[in-house]
């Protein structure tokens, strides 16, 4: 079943059930024409009065169908190119955090066993005390 929602700049609202996508799509283009323009969940007629909501058993997309093979290439060329950007931000993401976990493991200050070394000792010149040097044994 799918069920659409039309309604209109001056209060005008209707629902409406279809058993068909054949049925609702030619409600839909009935309506706002062939051509609307989309946002993720409804169409608005290019003049701006008309708009259809989906909401439930189909995609906008599917709802209209037959639009123009450029504008299905371009959207298909802008879907590659987001997901080419967000994998190119994941494989940045990745490498700057194994960039920063090396980085910790250099710059951490690691207290031997025995050290009576203050942080600010270790963390400028190292451990330079007894326990380093075997004086504790």
């Amino acid at each position: 079943m799918i069920k659409i929602r039309y309604s209109a700049v001056d209060g005008f609202s209707k629902r409406k059930s279809f058993k068909t996508l054949k049925g609702a799509r030619k409600y839909a283009i009935a309506m706002l024409g062939p051509y609307p323009s989309f946002g993720s969940y409804y169409a608005v007629s290019d003049d701006g009065i008309g708009k259809i909501e989906v909401i439930e058993g189909v995609k906008m997309r599917q709802l209209f169908g037959n639009y123009p093979e450029e504008l299905k290439s371009s959207e298909d060329e802008q879907d590659a190119a987001l997901e080419t950007e967000m994998r190119e931000q994941a494989e940045y993401e990745r490498a700057f955090k194994a960039e920063m976990e090396e980085a910790n493991k250099i710059l951490r200050a690691y207290r031997i066993a025995g050290c009576t070394c203050s942080e600010q000792q270790l963390n400028l010149v190292g451990c330079d005390c007894a326990a380093t040097r075997g004086e504790n044994k």
